[in-house]
Parts: C-alpha cells; structure tokens; sequence
C-alpha cells in the first residue's frame, strides 16, 4: 500500500513539474571520414635518340697517298732549284759589282800617285821646297801652319772625324783649328767623301761654325788626302783626319812650298763633284 501510495505522489509531482510537455531527445552521430591520400609513384624513362652523324671522308688507298706525296715533293724540290738559281745569279751580279768596285779604287789610287809624282817632279824642276812627313810629324806641322795662315784653307779628305767628347782625338784638333782661322777671317773650304758615315759628325761642326764644306758625288769616292793653305803651302799624302791616321797608323805624307803646285791642287779640289 506504502509503495503504491509512493508511486502515485511521484507521477503526480512528474506531471505537474513538466507542463504536461513531451520531449524528445535527439542523439547526433558524428560520422568522421578519413581521407586517405594515396601516392603512386610513377617512373618515366626517357627514351634519348641519338643522330649520328656521319662524315663522309674521301679515302685513299696507300698507293694514292704516296703519290700524291711524291708529287708534293717534286714541287717543292722544283721552288728550291727556282730559289738557288735566283740566290746564284745575285751572288753573281754582287760579285762583279766588288770586283768593279775594287777595279775603280786601283785605278783612283793609281791616278793619285801619278798626280803626287808629277807635283813632285813640277817642284823639284821649279826649285821648290819640300820635305816628307812621317807619321805624327804631318800633325804638328799642319797643325802650326793652320794657326799661322792669313787668307785661305782648301781641303779633301776622305775620313774627317769630329769627337767633342774625346779630348785625346788629336783630329780634333784640326777640326777646331780650322774654325779659329775661320773666325779671323779666313776663306775655307771642304770636301768628303760621302760614303763615309763619321764624316758627317765634322760635317755639322764645320757648318754649325760658318766654313763652306759639302759632301763629293755618291757616284764616286773621294780618296784624296789634300790641305792647301795660303795658296802656297800643300799637303799632301796617306794621312786621313782622323786619331787612327794621325797617331797610331804608320802614314806619310809630303808638304809641297810653291804657289803653282797649290794652285794646281786647288784647281783639282775645286773641280771634285
């Protein structure tokens, strides 16, 4: 009874909390879905073409080549033979060149000789003074008779050196003679040869300082050792301006006193082209 009471005051007391409402419970069900990634692995080979290429090359058998050499060959041995016949023939013409060359100068130095013998004979005829210089004896009596003369100098002469940086070069000496004589009024004149280059050192010093100088033709070579001074004192002989000529060489030379043999030499000096 106690429990069936009991049940009734619960329904009861049920209702009346409720409203009399129903409800109605819903239950939500979480679906998770996994995604699963899946990776393939895909190997790709390549496939490379290679294009050959192919030269095509003219061949030849051994004979060929050695024919074709062998003809190689025989053209150059003919340029070699072309070139030794040019080479003999110029060899040939420089030859004769010398020999002519060589000709001239016996023939120049032959006509100088037979010049200085006439002079000497014209002089000895004429009474005239002379005396042969050996060796350094030209120097000093050239030398003094430059710084003694009063009116003219004619000079030719093969090899004129000038050095102004040698004090011992005694061809200096005559050099810077001459260009005091030319500054006390004195009328010079010069000729060298042309083919000689250290000439050309006393050619600029000589011109620098007012002295009529020039060089004789390329045509010919001047040989000549010649100094005339006053127009009455000659030298003449093997001694060239130069330290070797007046120093060390073993030279001669003859000074000639008459004013018709230095006339004669200067008419000669004069007439050298």
């Amino acid at each position: 009874m106690r429990k069936t009471a009991l049940l009734l005051i619960f329904i009861i007391f049920s209702a009346g909390c409720l409203g009399g409402q129903k409800y109605t419970s819903t239950t939500v069900t979480e679906t998770v879905k996994e995604t699963v990634t899946e990776t393939t692995t895909k190997t790709v080979r390549e496939t490379t073409t290679e294009t050959e290429t192919k030269t095509m090359t003219e061949t030849f058998t051994p004979i060929e080549k050695l024919k074709q050499l062998n003809s190689t060959i025989k053209e150059l041995n003919q340029t070699v033979v072309r070139l030794n016949q040019s080479l003999t023939s110029c060899l040939s013409i420089l030859s004769s060149q010398n020999e002519t060359i060589i000709e001239q100068k016996e023939k120049i130095n032959q006509l100088e000789s037979a010049y200085l013998s006439c002079l000497l004979q014209k002089s000895t005829q004429q009474n005239s003074e002379f005396r042969v210089l050996f060796g350094r004896e030209y120097y000093y009596e050239v030398l003094k008779t430059i710084e003694e003369a009063n009116e003219s100098i004619y000079i030719a002469m093969f090899l004129m050196k000038y050095d102004a940086g040698d004090s011992f070069d005694w061809a200096n000496d005559l050099s810077r003679a001459l260009v005091r004589a030319k500054k006390r009024g004195l009328n010079i004149y010069v000729v060298l040869e042309n083919s000689v280059e250290i000439n050309q050192a006393a050619y600029s010093y000589l011109r620098t300082n007012g002295i009529k100088v020039r060089f004789d033709s390329p045509d010919r070579t001047l040989h000549a050792k010649i100094v005339v001074i006053d127009g009455k004192v000659a030298f003449i002989g093997s001694h060239n301006w130069s330290e070797s000529g007046l120093y060390w060489n073993n030279e001669v030379s003859v000074e000639i006193k008459s004013k018709e043999v230095a006339q004669e030499v200067i008419s000669y000096i004069m007439s050298i082209q």
